[in-house]
């Protein structure tokens, strides 16, 4: 489970603690309006993650099989096409804003690890790739990704 100490209290929650570091690093918006923009991409990522998983713990071969090909040809496509969309309407290279934001790197790390899997994942979509190029070069994301090792989920 995931957990930050914070002056001895313990806190728990993926998104919560994204959120609250967040806040505590200036990454979390200017205004409220770009706070919700940046939860809707978090979420949008959140409910990726959920369409991959269910096939990762499909016990059926079978199943499973459906579940991947379902995926590779609706599920991906779709949730990639959104990250395409909210980058190309916001227009700066990050999907809130002028500057990096946790939804920037909530996706960094959602395309880092999918693209660990399947090279060919960003290859319809040259926004997202030049956002994984731009946020990959940022000397501290650079440092940490470098050290990373990829995990089975």
């Amino acid at each position: 489970m995931p957990v930050l100490e914070v002056d001895g209290e313990m806190l728990a929650q993926t998104v919560a603690i994204c959120n609250y570091l967040a806040r505590e690093f200036g990454l979390y918006g200017k205004t409220n309006m770009e706070s919700f923009q940046i939860d809707q991409v978090v979420c949008l990522v959140e409910d990726f993650i959920s369409a991959t998983v269910k096939i990762i713990y499909e016990k059926d071969d079978a199943k499973k099989a459906e579940l991947m090909q379902t995926y590779k040809e609706l599920e991906c496509p779709k949730f990639m096409g959104h990250f395409e969309n909210l980058l190309l309407k916001n227009g700066t290279g990050h999907f809130v804003g002028s500057e990096i934001t946790l939804a920037d790197i909530y996706v960094y790390d959602l395309m880092w690890a999918l693209h660990a899997r399947d090279a060919n994942i960003l290859n319809n979509f040259p926004l997202v790739k030049q956002h994984q190029d731009k946020i990959g070069s940022l000397p501290q994301i650079k440092a940490y990704v470098d050290a990373r090792k990829l995990t089975a989920i």
